[in-house]
């Protein structure tokens, strides 16, 4: 059995992060996966007490506890990391690390005593038809997801500044890792 361990979700909202576990836990593993929500403050114990309820289970905790929770994630579980946490002490002992992107397995290396890539997949509403670019036009860029310095946007930015061509990119999330309330937009258009 595989048990993930993520903070409660706000009603409403979707991350990329919590479709990933949703569809790897619900489609993937439906008969040897579960998801468990907590709270920050209660996650140490939730562990100790899984541990010992099922002690051949894989106990696998989201790593926006190491944002949310002020203590490092226990050891003895594997962390599954979206983003590279942004305090050094994330974990309390080397430990197994998920990851979405190589990027952030080869970032927390020292702190792993492995770490195997996981990457998500895409959703089906971006299986339209390419169409061709026209000559002349911007190019368009939508990023989703956190605004985060871990993410490489900023990369992304200095990237597309040297472009002679015209551009829009668009930054669609939040840019406060703690809080799903709200969604904001920002929009950079440069012309060449």
């Amino acid at each position: 059995m595989i048990i993930l361990i993520e903070p409660k979700r706000v009603a409403g909202f979707t991350s990329g992060g919590y479709r990933y576990q949703s569809s790897v836990f619900g489609q993937l593993l439906p008969d040897q996966g579960r998801i468990i929500t907590a709270d920050a403050g209660e996650l140490r114990d939730l562990v100790d007490s899984l541990r010992i309820q099922y002690p051949d289970a894989l106990i696998v905790v989201d790593g926006l506890f190491a944002e949310l929770s002020p203590r490092p994630l226990p050891g003895k579980c594997i962390a599954l990391l979206h983003m590279v946490p942004a305090r050094s002490n994330w974990c309390e002992q080397p430990m197994h690390v998920v990851a979405t992107s190589a990027s952030t397995a080869a970032s927390v290396a020292s702190c792993s005593l492995s770490s195997t890539v996981v990457r998500p997949g895409i959703d089906h509403c971006f299986d339209q038809p390419r169409v061709a670019r026209v000559p002349g036009a911007a190019i368009q860029i939508v990023c989703v997801g956190t605004v985060s310095a871990s993410k490489g946007q900023l990369r992304l930015v200095r990237i597309l500044k040297d472009i002679s061509a015209q551009w829009r990119l668009a930054f669609v999330g939040s840019v406060d890792p703690h809080s799903e309330r709200s969604v904001r937009l920002e929009l950079v258009h440069l012309k060449p």
